[in-house]
């Protein structure tokens, strides 16, 4: 019988990538081998790991405890660079960093929960929270050297992309200076919280027209933003080819510009609806209108949300399914059009068997229900605990 070392790299590179599917063994299995050790050591430096950056605004409650163990860490890696790791004192405090990390990541979500391992398990989306007036006086080439390396760091991976950057604030002024960081960090997807720019019937502020101007030309193919109408976002950002908003409540779109013509959204592949439980009618309507009218000449995917509160409200059922049939319908006048639920793993199933084993009569036929929040890898870090990547948007 062969022996774990005496395995070819290649066999043995194929059961330590297939153990990464299950991070319980992933996690612990290295803590125990030192040639898995190395070659996970290996894996994680030919990982790119995809990261959120997130700047606030103003102080916020986790910002504090974030700061904390961002000072925690960097004391430990600190102190790691002029003492060797067999050094006691050196090792006892990586053993207390690591109960504390594994502490503070017993508060979990209801998922994490069903799994027995998520005890030692750190999960984190690979998050950077950063506060505004600790970088807003940098140029943004500047800035975004400075997350950059903050994430070089203190990550044991071998390459980290932004795939989000998001400005946490709801009177955010410097949109230009943020679509500068956006740019150089070469973010896949950036979130804004632009209600300050929009009141509804009315214009754009005057002191906000730069940033208006700057958002224009925005180069950033993926654009989120909160609470604002579809309407808005597009006009404001014309040349994006993903849009997606979360209204926190009910608020129709037109997708017309204030001549009352169809807004032409030329380069525009994807929208992302929002909350199907928030979406309004209307909304599905006057997207059916606007598509027929050429506003829309490249969309090829409309998605929306359903979470576990979709159905909170005891006729909610009953308009969720009469949107999913008017959402389904847009392909009677956009064939190539495919319309996609995103449901968190735990509602998947829910999903299906609240509205789509019920349709006998085929009318949610060709509706995709696909995996929200789905981790991506779950990764040993090095100093205990894991990462798991996930994959958000």
């Amino acid at each position: 019988m062969s022996t774990l070392s005496s395995l070819p790299p290649d066999i043995l590179l194929y059961i330590f990538t297939h153990l990464a599917t299950r991070k319980a063994f992933f996690t612990h299995v290295p803590l125990v081998c030192r040639l898995l050790r190395d070659v996970q050591r290996a894996i994680l430096q030919a990982t790119t790991a995809h990261a959120s950056v997130v700047i606030h605004i103003g102080a916020c409650p986790p910002f504090a405890i974030a700061r904390h163990w961002a000072a925690v860490l960097q004391d430990v890696i600190g102190s790691s660079t002029s003492a060797s790791i067999n050094d006691a004192e050196q090792v006892a405090r990586i053993a207390t960093l690591r109960r504390k990390i594994l502490r503070l990541s017993s508060t979990a979500t209801r998922m994490r929960k069903r799994d027995p391992w998520s005890a030692y398990t750190l999960m984190c989306r690979l998050q950077l929270h950063i506060l505004l007036e600790e970088i807003r006086d940098l140029h943004p080439s500047a800035a975004a050297q400075a997350i950059m390396t903050a994430f070089q760091d203190t990550m044991p991976f071998g390459n980290v992309r932004v795939r989000l950057l998001s400005f946490d604030g709801r009177h955010f002024g410097q949109i230009a200076w943020a679509a500068g960081v956006a740019k150089d960090l070469n973010a896949a997807i950036i979130s804004l919280s632009l209600e300050a720019m929009f009141r509804t019937g009315g214009d754009v502020p005057p002191l906000l027209q730069f940033e208006k101007e700057s958002l224009q030309t925005l180069s950033i193919p993926q654009i989120y933003a909160a609470d604002m109408p579809l309407t808005a976002l597009s006009l404001l950002i014309p040349h994006a080819w993903y849009l997606s908003t979360s209204a926190s409540q009910k608020k129709t779109s037109t997708f017309r510009g204030p001549d009352g013509q169809v807004a032409l959204h030329s380069n525009l592949t994807t929208l992302s609806l929002g909350y199907l439980h928030l979406l309004m009618l209307d909304t599905v309507q006057n997207l059916e209108l606007a598509v027929q009218g050429g506003g829309f000449p490249r969309l090829s995917l409309v998605e929306v949300y359903y979470l576990h509160w979709d159905d909170d409200d005891p006729d909610g059922e009953s308009v969720c399914r009469t949107l999913l049939v008017n959402l389904v319908g847009l392909r009677a006048v956009c064939p190539n059009l495919a319309v996609s639920v995103r449901a968190l793993a735990r509602e998947e199933q829910g999903f299906v068997k609240r509205f789509l084993e019920p349709d006998v009569e085929g009318l949610l036929r060709g509706l995709e229900v696909r995996r929200l929040d789905e981790p991506q890898v779950a990764l040993q870090c090095g100093l205990g605990g894991g990462f798991c990547i996930w994959d958000l948007f």
